[in-house]
């Protein structure tokens, strides 16, 4: 006796294999903004970096007034839902930094995303 699934074997199986594929547009982002400030007083110039385990990096570089936006590769608002390592770094205060001299580190932690809209601030 012949099985009625036979024939449509490699559709069903090309149907399993699509739906395991999960979702193409990558991970989960929220909107991540801020203000940082140091000593009380806003930040300007500083790079605002969340790192997610195994996803790029997302980064914002704040204003005048201390403010950062994040963005995911270049592209996209906010960074990967869950626990970020996020450093915060300034340039040298030279345009040509001499042997050794390069960004200095003021912060590094980490930081839990949630979905949706958030503001994390810092106050180094």
């Amino acid at each position: 006796m012949r099985n009625p699934l036979t024939p449509a074997a490699p559709l069903l199986l090309a149907l399993a294999v699509l739906a395991g594929c999960g979702d193409t547009r990558g991970p989960q982002l929220g909107a991540v903004c801020g203000r940082v400030t140091r000593d009380g007083r806003p930040l300007q110039g500083a790079t605002v970096l969340f790192k997610a385990p195994g996803a790029p990096g997302a980064i914002g570089t704040t204003d005048a007034h201390g403010r950062y936006d994040l963005t995911y590769i270049g592209k996209y608002p906010g960074a990967v839902v869950g626990k970020n390592d996020v450093s915060i770094f300034v340039p040298p205060e030279t345009a040509v930094p001499s042997e050794g001299e390069g960004l200095t580190v003021l912060f590094e932690g980490s930081r839990l995303v949630e979905p949706g809209s958030q503001t994390i601030n810092f106050d180094l």
